[in-house]
């Protein structure tokens, strides 16, 4: 009994043995199935909530993906689609939760593609992904075909990058004719801003056309440039290697420039040594033209992201003046929207001196063709020279001039009055119905500095574009190609005299503000005003000053701001409803402020002063000058 029982025992032990093996199997292939999409989940949580950190372009840190830590937020591979029978392998589910304004990057799979061979094109292959967000709004942008994903050419790897900024809940979903990148959708959310420190553009939101004289950005700050020209070929040779690239960003952002000129083309131009496409050499790039070099572009994604977390606002013109422009514009075009649109601090521009290789109705055309690709309605323009062509045309946000000759020496060059300049066109494009910023791009260039350029570029240029509403990018003759001589070192004292101008004027309600030179007699060069409340005059050689305050009421404080060291001078106050007239602390450059402490924020200014008197004539004997086609009489926005 005893040996029956044990054997019994025996063969029941084997079967539970052999039953909780069963099971044993069976849970492992369950939580297979169930761990895969929820480890995926975690890893894209964790990913998406992992604070941005910066990296070497050269020697790039990367997530699973192949993408920079720093700015790519990819999908981990456990959550693209699967070969399992029976499953949905295009919903990609949720995805996690990302912070505000940060980029998220999803990978999708597509067919995999040799870039020069066989009998497809994966860059000509269209994928839209259309983003929906938690109140109906939608962003339809472009995908691009991303090699390995890693920054190789051979692969089957496509990429949509996107950027929110407003939280809640997001989903989206591709169309595309090839039905490998077609019906992938999937949802995230977006949280509030994280981790976001100045001065990171993302923390400021999308710059934009506002409908008024100063671009601004989504949270709510109007901004003005204070830029550099040069060097151009910031993306080719200038600087060296991408390190020494970095390295001058942070030098100019300490300097206070907040915008840098980037060409993205310029084969066949000034330096001949930018483009996108594959090729070592230029003739090799038109050659391959309808190809893109997936690594050079992520150098550029990564150069382009550290300028943003600088605080730089990227200007990109697309083509150089005289170069190559024999490309497909709509394929090249698209490709710039879909890797770079989502970087909020962006400005297009057509080319510079686009007249040069474009009719002007190729630029408008051009500018349609951005407009329509770009979700986020990022501002255009076209480099042309004054008097700028396109004030009538609601395809283009803001100016691009040059005035005054960029092959000119500036310290030997006369200068045009830079704050006629930016006046007429501020005036003008009131006139028709639509007012825009006024930028000058380009002015003769600086080949050295010393006192007397620095007093001249403050006298001349600085104050005046500032003073008179406007925005500026300073040209010089860089040391960073061919017979250059001033590097951004030597031009340090003049970036230094442009912050302190650039931040005087941001001190004051300066979108709120216009031209008021017909309020001034005496030594002044150039003011500024909103009338009864503020005003600035600029006095390049001290003296006495006027201006006639005798449609105003209450007091104003008197304040001399020195703009050799940013110190300023409090000089007591003075009563409004006459003429008051102040001396300067000493024969060199001034700018005298003064302000209403009685006015009320928010208050309507009277403006009927400071657009009329000797302002008026000024303004039409500039005009007389202008071709026909743009002496315009009367307000065109009159019924």
């Amino acid at each position: 009994m005893l040996n029956a029982g044990i054997g019994r025992v025996d063969l029941k032990s084997n079967q539970q043995k052999t039953r909780w093996s069963w099971v044993l199997i069976l849970g492992i292939l369950l939580l297979t199935v169930w761990f895969t999409p929820k480890a995926a989940l975690f890893l894209q949580e964790r990913i998406a909530t992992t604070p941005e950190r910066s990296f070497d372009a050269e020697t790039p840190t990367t997530m699973q993906g192949g993408a920079p830590a720093s700015s790519a937020l990819p999908l981990p591979r456990e959550v693209l689609p699967t070969t399992k029978e029976g499953t949905d392998q295009k919903d990609l589910g949720m995805l996690g939760v990302f912070p505000q304004r940060s980029k998220i990057e999803i990978t999708l799979r597509g067919p995999n593609s040799l870039e020069l061979a066989g009998e497809r094109n994966p860059f000509e292959i269209p994928v839209e992904v259309t983003f929906t967000g938690p109140e109906g709004q939608t962003f339809t942008i472009p995908a691009f075909f991303a090699g390995d994903g890693k920054g190789g050419q051979d692969g089957e790897i496509w990429k949509v990058r996107f950027r929110s900024d407003v939280p809640g809940r997001w989903r989206f979903a591709t169309q595309s004719a090839e039905q490998l990148l077609d019906g992938y959708r999937g949802e995230f959310e977006v949280e509030g801003l994280a981790n976001c420190q100045a001065p990171s553009i993302a923390c400021l939101g999308t710059l934009q056309y506002a409908g008024g004289h100063y671009l601004r950005f989504g949270g709510g700050d109007y901004w003005i440039k204070g830029s550099v020209d040069d060097p151009e070929n910031f993306l080719g040779e200038a600087f060296g290697s991408w390190q020494g690239k970095k390295e001058a960003l942070d030098f100019l952002s300490s300097k206070g420039v907040n915008s840098i000129y980037v060409i993205t083309n310029n084969i066949d131009g000034d330096r001949n040594d930018t483009w996108p496409w594959l090729g070592d050499t230029p003739e090799q790039a038109k050659a391959n033209s309808d190809r893109f070099d997936n690594a050079k572009l992520q150098q550029w994604e990564d150069f382009f992201t550290y300028a943003e977390n600088r605080g730089i606002v990227l200007h990109l013109i697309l083509n150089d003046d005289s170069a190559w422009h024999g490309y497909n514009h709509d394929l090249y075009f698209r490709e710039m929207v879909a890797r770079f649109a989502h970087h909020p601090g962006l400005i297009w521009n057509i080319g510079e001196e686009a007249n040069e290789i474009y009719s002007d109705q190729q630029q408008i055309a051009y500018a349609q063709k951005l407009r329509q690709l770009d979700p986020y309605d990022h501002p255009i323009t076209v480099h042309r020279t004054s008097p700028w062509p396109f004030l009538n045309r609601k395809d283009f946000d803001l100016t691009s001039i040059q005035s005054g000759g960029g092959a000119n020496d500036f310290s030997t060059s006369p200068l045009p009055d830079y704050n006629q300049v930016v006046i007429f066109h501020r005036e003008e494009s009131v006139r028709t119905c639509r007012a825009i910023p006024v930028m000058i791009d380009e002015t003769p260039r600086v080949t050295r500095v010393d006192s007397a350029s620095q007093f001249k570029m403050r006298s001349q240029v600085l104050y005046p574009i500032f003073l008179g509403g406007g925005n500026y990018e300073l040209h010089y003759r860089d040391a960073y190609g061919q017979e250059g001589t001033v590097t951004i070192e030597d031009l340090a004292p003049m970036l230094e005299d442009m912050q302190r101008a650039r931040q005087f004027v941001e001190n004051l309600p300066f979108n709120e503000m216009s031209p008021c030179n017909a309020l001034i007699s005496g030594q002044g060069r150039a003011c500024f005003g909103r009338n009864g409340d503020v005003y600035a005059v600029y006095l390049p050689v001290g003296g006495s000053v006027s201006i006639d305050l005798r449609a105003t009421g209450g007091s104003f404080n008197v304040t001399w701001f020195n703009p050799r060291n940013g110190n300023s001078n409090n000089a007591g106050s003075v009563p409004g409803n006459g003429i008051r007239s102040f001396n300067a602390p000493d024969n060199q450059d001034w700018v005298l402020k003064l302000d209403n402490p009685q006015f009320q924020t928010g208050q309507t200014a009277d403006t009927s002063l400071i657009s009329s008197g000797s302002l008026a004539s000024e303004l039409a004997a500039f005009r007389s000058f202008l071709p026909m086609a743009l002496q315009r009489p009367g307000n065109l926005c009159a019924p």
